[in-house]
């Protein structure tokens, strides 16, 4: 079972709730809590709150996945042209 959730920690998910990227900031902040736990706390806030996936599925891909995702097509597109160019 986890500690509870100071007050200190809950002002610091209350402000991000509505940021579109914010577990990074969110695990700066909090630096006592997993990614899983603060993820977690925050998908039960916006659910009390009312605040629904705009696309109903499977959940989106992390920040962290999504930017190293952008990295390697970003890295693979630039080899590819750079191929084009000697070629």
């Amino acid at each position: 079972m986890s500690a509870p959730w100071s007050d200190s920690e809950l002002a610091v998910i209350y402000a991000l709730v509505n940021k579109a990227v914010w577990i990074d900031e969110a695990c700066s902040l909090i630096p006592n809590r997993t990614e899983a736990a603060i993820s977690a706390k925050m998908s039960a806030l916006r659910r009390e709150a009312g605040i629904v996936p705009k696309h109903p599925g499977p959940s989106a891909m992390s920040t962290r996945d999504a930017v190293r995702e952008r990295a390697r097509a970003s890295s693979e597109m630039l080899r590819d042209r750079m191929l084009e160019m000697v070629a």
